[in-house]
């Protein structure tokens, strides 16, 4: 593995804005545990405080950095916005949506990251610093949030918020071991933690992200780019348990028995497969959606009309929903948007195309498998990184490899 180091301009604060909004579910959930609030009562208050910390952060870069803004780094965002509201208005009488969420929800997250470029590094560091948070509150938070069914421990939105701290830890560790000091080191504590709640009381989403998240890593990280003996014998080891799943899985339940552990999330794997029902629903939820996407296939169904339509909440799955709500026309602007930005990552290279790995880990992923996206600031934040134009030249600026020159 290559261990990076970058210098750069980048200021703390604009990793932890983000760092914020990544970790806001976690963030909710521990005022909600404290105060005894209903779940997403403080959600509101952490996005404000988000848009007025970015405003702090373009002041001070303006009057003290002698950094610029200048309007063609607003202009994907305006496009965007632009989109947004045009969807809404044409199909409001059906959307699950008020105008209030769609501008707190939608479009603050998207404006915030995408006007804030951060250090990677900085950026990991703190989202891990501020799941500390929840630390103290966690055994709060996961019996505050338990499933009553015995099969399941968390609630998917709690599993889900415990994952960006374990992603952050993962990828810090093998980033940027190498340039610690000694007193870095209790900063995995909390990563450590939250992967063993996700391990024992955990649903198997986050785990499957957590996995994909270092299979990346160690794809974009490697030092040579051809395939190595260790990479074969790993995509080996993946194709052995794909094919073997249900025994891999029997196996680690009987070596974690053996240590006198439980696995909720493997237990329910294997009485979903025993059932036949792996995707535990969610391949009616997709039936449901491409049939509504054949029904109006241009413009689509309606911003956030799923539940509308079908008397399903959602279809657990991003893709899906754009798919049956917006058409060939909005999934097209997407996938455009994706592969744009993609492509403008292997040009500059350096930390950020492990930055797109991280938020696709944690964001995209969680968004493919589970909730809706319209009422996510995380998977809008995604897009707003998506939107970023700071990766390359922008009049007057040139960001390389997170140096700005």
């Amino acid at each position: 593995m290559n261990s990076i180091k970058e210098k750069t301009q980048f200021s703390w604060l604009s990793a932890f804005i983000i760092a914020l909004l990544i970790n806001i579910k976690q963030i909710n959930l521990t005022f909600c545990a404290i105060t005894g609030s209903e779940e997403d009562g403080f959600m509101s208050n952490i996005l404000m405080i988000c848009l007025i910390l970015s405003f702090v952060e373009i002041f001070y870069e303006h009057f003290f950095k002698k950094i610029r803004y200048k309007l063609p780094e607003f202009f994907p965002f305006f496009v965007f916005a632009v989109i947004i509201l045009i969807w809404y208005y044409a199909t409001s009488t059906q959307s699950g949506s008020s105008m209030l969420q769609i501008i707190g929800i939608v479009l603050v997250p998207a404006f915030i990251v995408s006007i804030t470029k951060t250090d990677f590094e900085k950026l990991l560091v703190a989202t891990i610093l501020l799941s500390f948070i929840a630390l103290p509150y966690a055994h709060i938070i996961v019996a505050m949030t338990a499933v009553s069914d015995t099969t399941e421990a968390l609630q998917m939105d709690t599993a889900y918020s415990l994952l960006p701290s374990v992603v952050s830890g993962i990828y810090h560790f093998v980033l940027y071991r190498k340039n610690l000091k000694w007193f870095y080191y209790p900063l995995y504590v909390a990563p450590v933690y939250y992967l063993t709640l996700l391990v024992v009381f955990g649903i198997r989403g986050p785990i499957l992200c957590i996995l994909v998240s270092i299979a990346l890593l160690i794809f974009l990280n490697r030092k040579k780019k051809q395939l190595t003996p260790a990479m074969i014998i790993l995509l080996f080891v993946i194709l052995l348990v794909a094919v073997f799943f249900e025994e891999t899985l029997i196996l680690v339940k009987d070596l974690l028995n053996g240590m006198g552990v439980s696995s909720i999330f493997i237990e329910k794997t294997l009485r979903l497969l025993h059932e036949g029902d792996l995707s535990h629903g969610r391949d009616y939820l997709a039936k449901l959606a491409v049939n509504g996407f054949y029904e109006s296939p241009l413009y689509g169904k309606g911003l956030n009309s799923f539940d509308f339509f079908t008397g399903e909440q959602y279809p657990h799955n991003f893709y899906l929903q754009m798919l049956y709500e917006g058409g060939l026309l909005v999934i097209s602007l997407f996938t455009i948007l994706f592969f744009v930005k993609i492509k403008n990552i292997l040009k500059t290279g350096g930390s950020d195309k492990l930055q797109m790995a991280y938020f696709f880990s944690i964001v995209a992923m969680y968004h493919l498998l589970s909730a809706n996206m319209w009422f996510s600031p995380l998977f809008w934040s995604f897009v707003g990184f998506l939107l970023q134009s700071r990766n390359g030249k922008v009049k007057g600026r040139t960001y390389i490899n997170n140096i700005k020159v």
